[in-house]
């Protein structure tokens, strides 16, 4: 069977956005050929097109990658609806998104220690986008407890909260945690954007925070993760056909 690699983003309206995604593929070390498509706001390079591609190869084994941050998102229920319609004939995998992988344990780690001087003293916030749907709100709190946890393994710091933007629950913990402990607050999003530039620092406000304005995409580890789905996927997924 003639395999590919379907590396399938939400997408943006910034080029930037649509070039970090690029980079992040190009970088990626592959025996199959790779596609990416977006969901949105990326005419060019819709599902649609990355399903005509797929046939100009003549690709009947697809690896299919949601390049998400969890899978908690009404984004991976549209995607499955949305490929039903363009693999029609052909089998496929889909990955789990980045969830609580322990690269992005690491990716928190790094943050936090570039604004971290006493961490037994200091308190770390992570903060993820969260849901206001209940079957979503669970699985964030799945993920991000999970992650927690981790942290709590791998570093020193005193105390160690997750906080969501939907719910807000930014505030509540804050309070929880400026007792008596500084607090550094790690956002856990895809890219920069209104949300790690706009909506959180606002919340943040009047709150003794040191703030981390980072993202997954500003940093090469995302390569590795796609690497790694894919190797994952060549050597012991299991296809599912529609």
């Amino acid at each position: 069977m003639n395999k590919a690699a379907w590396v399938i983003a939400h997408g943006s309206s910034k080029e930037e956005w649509i070039t970090q995604v690029d980079k992040a593929v190009a970088n990626v070390q592959s025996p199959l050929p790779i596609i990416t498509s977006f969901l949105n706001n990326s005419f060019d390079r819709s599902i649609e097109e990355g399903s005509r591609r797929l046939k100009s190869l003549q690709i009947d084994e697809v690896i299919i990658i949601p390049l998400f941050v969890t899978s908690a998102s009404t984004h991976i229920q549209e995607l499955s609806r949305i490929l039903s319609n363009y693999l029609d004939k052909s089998t496929f995998s889909l990955t789990s998104c980045i969830n609580d992988h322990q690269l992005v344990v690491e990716h928190i780690i790094k943050q936090a220690n570039k604004l971290s001087t006493a961490p037994k003293e200091e308190s770390l916030l992570i903060i993820g986008h969260g849901s206001d749907q209940e079957s979503y709100t669970e699985e964030w709190e799945r993920i991000l407890t999970s992650l927690t946890d981790k942290l709590k393994r791998m570093t020193e710091f005193a105390k160690i909260n997750y906080a969501t933007y939907l719910p807000n629950t930014i505030p509540q913990q804050l309070l929880s945690s400026q007792k008596d402990l500084q607090t550094i607050a790690v956002p856990l999003f895809l890219s920069k954007g209104v949300f790690t530039e706009e909506k959180i620092p606002q919340l943040l406000s009047g709150y003794p925070v040191r703030y981390s304005n980072s993202s997954y995409m500003s940093e090469n580890w995302i390569s590795t993760w796609l690497q790694e789905r894919i190797n994952e996927s060549i050597c012991c997924s299991k296809n599912f056909t529609r």
